[in-house]
């Protein structure tokens, strides 16, 4: 699993844990706004960081960079109906990593997330429900070992806009 993929799962969580069927939230038009910071770079895996010279090696670790501080403020919608509430990872496809429900009531959750690929990785997201119209969050990443292991730290709200999505996409297709 790339560290782009990590990532972008990451970031992913959050709005799908909106929808988590414990928690008291509205279904509906949310807006989810992110702020990210990141430090490091995991290594390429062997495969890979083999077939590139070092030129492609400086170019690629470059655009993940810029990449990754692109992502630093995000602010997206997301529609999350009432099928999606039973299935709040149904949009991720982690062949390589374990996602656990910690702790869960109606107005908090905590997920750990546990990859095992290459490079290997863990996370934490926890979630505070302020109101059935609003949600808070943190999540935390560790991707790779050694000595650059990248770890992103992001906080989130998010508010609940109205019922009706107005073509936003739903939640299990981000």
């Amino acid at each position: 699993m790339s560290a782009k993929t990590l990532l972008v799962a990451a970031c992913l969580i959050a709005p799908a844990a909106l929808a988590a069927d414990n928690l008291d939230v509205k279904t509906g038009l949310w807006e989810l706004k992110t702020s990210s910071e990141s430090t490091g770079l995991p290594a390429l895996p062997p495969q890979i960081a083999s077939q590139l010279t070092p030129e492609q090696r400086a170019k690629l670790e470059e655009n993940v960079k810029k990449q990754l501080q692109a992502a630093q403020n995000r602010t997206q919608k997301i529609c999350v109906t009432k099928d999606d509430l039973g299935r709040p990872f149904a949009s991720l496809d982690f062949k390589e990593c374990t996602q656990t429900i910690v702790a869960q009531t109606s107005t908090s959750q905590e997920v750990k997330l546990a990859c095992t690929g290459t490079p290997s990785g863990s996370g934490t997201l926890r979630i505070a429900v302020k109101s059935a119209e609003a949600v808070t969050g943190t999540i935390d990443l560790t991707l790779g070992t050694g000595q650059t292991p990248m770890t992103s730290k992001t906080q989130f709200q998010a508010h609940w806009l109205g019922n009706d999505c107005a073509g936003a996409p739903r939640l299990v297709d981000q």
